[in-house]
């Protein structure tokens, strides 16, 4: 993952597959054009727009079907990031989103300094 580009395009991707797995691909396809001409959301913006595009989820299926997707697309999402998934009390979607963002951004910096030759560890 080198990118935040990859990361979204990771995440869009998840979106897609979870919504499709779940309600098919002509509801995948209104939500898209729902998302854009209502709310002026295009598709690349959906990691950018969370937030509404989770509104719209619970406006349109109800607040338990919306957290059923948002569940859903996180475990997805997790699994095609090779990160271990943990149930945190209280945290939303747009919370695992942030904390997936956080461990790789935590995991890259650390592959790159110890992948780094001119990092030297001081050992007593």
């Amino acid at each position: 993952m080198s990118t935040r580009h990859d990361f979204n395009e990771i995440f869009y991707e998840a979106i897609v597959e979870v919504v499709t797995e779940l309600l098919g691909s002509s509801v995948l396809e209104a939500l898209l054009v729902a998302l854009e001409k209502f709310h002026g959301i295009h598709r690349d913006e959906l990691p950018y727009r969370l937030d509404t595009v989770y509104i719209l989820l619970e406006q349109t299926f109800g607040v338990p079907s919306a957290k059923i997707i948002g569940m859903r697309t996180v475990h997805r999402l997790y699994a095609k990031l090779s990160i271990p998934f943990t149930e945190q009390p209280d945290y939303s979607v747009v919370d695992y989103v942030n904390l997936a963002k956080k461990k790789l951004k935590g995991d890259r910096v650390n592959q790159t300094t110890f992948d780094n030759p001119s990092y030297q560890t001081s050992e007593p």
